[in-house]
């Protein structure tokens, strides 16, 4: 009697284990079916950026379909053509008539600013890839996977001020362009603050003055200079300083070299020695998510990845993420909620966060420019 007890007894757990496992088994095929918008440059000036990102799109989106078989992923991409006015209306699109779960940019900060200013009417989780202007994240449904444009110009500032030891500097920037202006407006505040002299050179109405900027600065005696500005103002500026024969120590900001690889590859010597603060560096080792990406990437693209690239890969990485959390019927106050976690998101390099605000915690990067690389100098936290 007692042996028949124990039989139907371990029969019933044996059944309950069972079901267990069936319900385990379903639940991690239960399809998830997302749609991701896209919006960027995929025509104009900044096409290359666009589809440099956009790889990077692709590849995270392979990553998480291999690693979870039962998400599929929609991408709707939009053409802003580099123009803030396209943007919102591909904002619009993507919105009402494909109503999309979440909303990826690959564009800048100009464009950027005018998706923000507009995102609160649609309550749809958008995610910025490229634009760490300050004001980016000013709207409860718009998060940044970059570091801060203010925290990038102070880190360049301490660091010319506290390990290069100059305490005289030259800032050229893009009044146009507000991604420069933060930047350069970031730099001479701290720099001043820490005891430097700056000479200060708005370049949006001197675009042409080039060779008597530079030659003025030269007669100065300034040694080093920071270029917060689009590359090509950048290559604008190193072929004149060559030409007059001026050679000061020069910074230039994030994604600089990734813009220089895609826009200007036959002029890619003018940025050899050159400091540059970045989100990534080559010479920090990769994340085990990051040989993944990276292993994914080489298959599916037989070109280089840019800081572009990753940064397309990373915010991805985070919306399929705060998605997968969501389960399979993700709600869009679900999917921001879990995007401004403040939980750790697997980087290329190291794991970030996205705090309440929207703003992305992480380090940024001093590098030197060698041989088409970045080359790791320091890294602040």
């Amino acid at each position: 009697m007692i042996r028949r007890v124990a039989q139907f007894f371990i029969c019933i757990i044996l059944a309950a284990l069972l079901v267990a496992c069936e319900d385990s088994t379903e639940q991690k095929t239960t399809p998830i079916s997302v749609k991701l918008g896209v919006i960027g440059p995929f025509s104009g000036d900044n096409k290359e950026w666009g589809e440099s990102g956009l790889q990077g799109v692709h590849t995270a989106v392979a990553y998480h379909e291999g690693r979870n078989r039962g998400l599929r992923v929609q991408l709707i991409q939009e053409d802003d053509q580099g123009n803030p006015a396209q943007a919102e209306l591909a904002l619009a699109k993507l919105a009402v008539q494909d109503q999309v779960d979440a909303i990826l940019v690959l564009s800048g900060s100009k464009t950027m600013l005018t998706i923000t200013a507009a995102a609160g009417r649609y309550k749809i989780p958008i995610v910025s890839t490229l634009s760490s202007h300050p004001e980016v994240a000013n709207n409860d449904w718009v998060s940044q996977i970059i570091f801060d444009d203010r925290a990038q110009g102070m880190v360049a500032a301490l660091f010319v001020m506290d390990e290069l030891l100059v305490a005289r500097a030259a800032v050229v920037w893009d009044g146009e362009d507000p991604h420069s202006t933060v930047l350069a407006e970031s730099f001479i505040r701290t720099y001043q603050e820490a005891g430097g002299s700056v000479v200060s050179t708005d370049i949006s109405a001197r675009k042409d003055d080039y060779l008597k900027i530079l030659d003025q600065l030269k007669k100065n005696d300034v040694e080093f200079v920071y270029l917060p500005v689009q590359v090509g103002h950048v290559v604008n500026f190193e072929r004149g300083a060559r030409e007059i024969g001026y050679h000061p120590q020069s910074m230039v900001s994030d994604g600089v070299l990734s813009q220089m690889m895609l826009e200007y590859a036959d002029n890619l010597g003018l940025l050899e020695g050159m400091l540059a603060t970045d989100i990534y560096t080559n010479e920090v080792p990769l994340s085990d998510f990051g040989k993944a990406v990276t292993t994914k990437f080489k298959k599916l693209f037989k070109v280089q990845g840019t800081t572009i690239t990753g940064l397309g890969c990373e915010g991805t990485q985070v919306v399929l993420t705060a998605i997968e959390k969501c389960g399979k019927d993700p709600q869009n106050e679900c999917i921001n909620r879990m995007i401004r976690s403040g939980n750790e998101f697997e980087g290329i390099l190291e794991p970030f966060i996205i705090d309440l605000n929207g703003k992305a915690e992480r380090p940024a990067y001093i590098n030197k420019i060698r041989n088409k690389r970045l080359r790791f100098l320091l890294k602040v936290n």
